[in-house]
């Protein structure tokens, strides 16, 4: 009798090389399933959320990357606790489940993966290498391994990509204050040694990390600063008014970095 065989695995979970050479003498039809179209996102978290804003459906479909399960647990979180809960906080379930990829894959590959969720959602594998505190073949791997658990993409030669916001959100999430801090500064200062122009992700780190990293304080605000005045020539104040406003906090809290140094200029230079 005929016998159909259909079978589903998540790549990078389980070793199934022994399997799957197997089964290649059968000729196998292989279907690579994707994530849901981003109007297929948006109708199921319509479905199982009603009166949901455009603003938060599109931000929740873009945040989960067309996962189904990411899509539900969303939509979950958003009936019980609302709008910004859901857009603010990684769904519980989801967070147990990435716990649960994670614990499979070595250590140092979660450093690595940890490394580039601080960095942003993309970043480039120079500044991870930089920026990194074991040596450039260890980091390699951690971010191949990620390629192929499906956690990570590579979108253009030398960058990669988290494949959903919520596995960078949830890497992310489970970093203690004081470490977040020195990945952040790391990135800071690694993007100033490779010369990047980039002057908003610049302040972006540093300001992250001056909090806890004293040193950083006075290379924030100057960029801070820098990154103000470009805000204000694209025209985005308010993006203006939050980075000044890190930087002036932190003139007011960490009056010690400043000692020494001329703070007046800049704090005139913040309040205008």
């Amino acid at each position: 009798m005929p016998l159909l065989l259909v079978g589903s695995y998540r790549t990078g979970e389980g070793d199934l090389t022994a399997a799957l050479a197997r089964l290649a003498a059968c000729s196998p039809v292989r279907l690579a399933l994707g994530g849901l179209s981003a109007t297929q996102a948006k109708a199921l978290l319509r479905r199982a959320a009603t009166g949901m804003s455009n603003r938060a459906a599109e931000a929740l479909a873009e945040r989960a990357g067309g996962n189904p399960f990411y899509l539900h647990e969303s939509s979950l979180l958003l009936a019980g606790e609302g709008e910004e809960q859901a857009l603010a906080r990684i769904p519980q379930g989801v967070q147990d489940v990435l716990r649960r990829r994670l614990a499979l894959l070595a250590p140092t590959v979660t450093a690595g993966l940890r490394l580039a969720a601080v960095a942003g959602r993309e970043a480039p594998v120079a500044l991870l290498l930089h920026a990194a505190d074991s040596d450039a073949d260890q980091l390699l791997d951690a971010l191949e391994a990620g390629v192929t658990a499906g956690l990570l993409t590579e979108p253009r030669p030398g960058t990669v990509r988290f494949s959903h916001a919520l596995v960078r959100d949830a890497l992310e999430g489970d970093l203690t204050r004081l470490r977040l801090a020195r990945m952040h500064s790391r990135l800071g200062r690694s993007l100033i040694a490779l010369g990047s122009d980039d002057v908003a992700a610049i302040a972006h780190h540093l300001l992250k990390a001056a909090a806890v990293v004293t040193a950083d304080a006075g290379p924030a605000v100057h960029h801070a600063r820098l990154a103000g005045e470009q805000a204000v020539r694209r025209y985005a104040p308010q993006n203006a008014e939050t980075l000044l406003s890190a930087a002036l906090g932190l003139l007011t809290d960490h009056p010690a970095a400043f000692a020494g140094q001329d703070a007046t200029l800049p704090r005139v230079m913040l309040l205008s």
